[in-house]
C-alpha cells in the first residue's frame, strides 16, 4: 500500500507543525504551506489536503478549487469547517482517515 501524501495549509505556526507531526506520526507523507501561494507552489499530487478556511492571501476553498478532486478536510475558529480549532489529535486523525472510509 502506497503512503498517502497530504498538504496541511494553515497560517498559524504553531497548529500547522502540530498538524504536520500528528500526520506524519500517523503514517502520512507531510508537506505544508502557511499560504494559499506557498501551497500553489508545492509539488504534488495529494492525496488529501487540510486546509485552513482563512488564510492571509485567500482561502481553504480557494485551494480546494484548484484541485478539484483531492479530498478536504477543513479547519477553522471562525466558520463552520470539518474540524472546529481547537481540535484533538485524534480527531485529526479520524478526519482524514475518514477521507477514505477508513476511520
Amino acid at each position: 500500500m502506497t503512503t498517502k501524501r497530504i498538504l496541511v495549509v494553515d497560517d498559524e505556526r504553531a497548529i500547522r507543525e502540530a498538524m504536520v507531526r500528528v500526520l506524519v506520526d500517523a503514517g502520512y507523507l507531510v508537506a505544508a504551506a502557511d499560504s494559499m501561494g506557498q501551497a500553489l507552489a508545492l509539488e504534488g499530487p495529494w492525496d488529501a489536503m487540510v486546509l485552513d478556511e482563512r488564510l492571509p492571501d485567500g482561502s481553504g476553498h480557494d485551494i480546494a478549487l484548484v484541485f478539484p478532486d483531492v479530498p478536504v478536510v477543513t479547519v477553522s475558529g471562525y466558520s463552520h469547517a470539518t474540524l472546529a480549532k481547537p481540535f484533538t489529535n485524534e480527531a485529526l486523525v479520524e478526519a482524514v482517515a475518514a477521507l477514505w472510509g477508513t476511520a
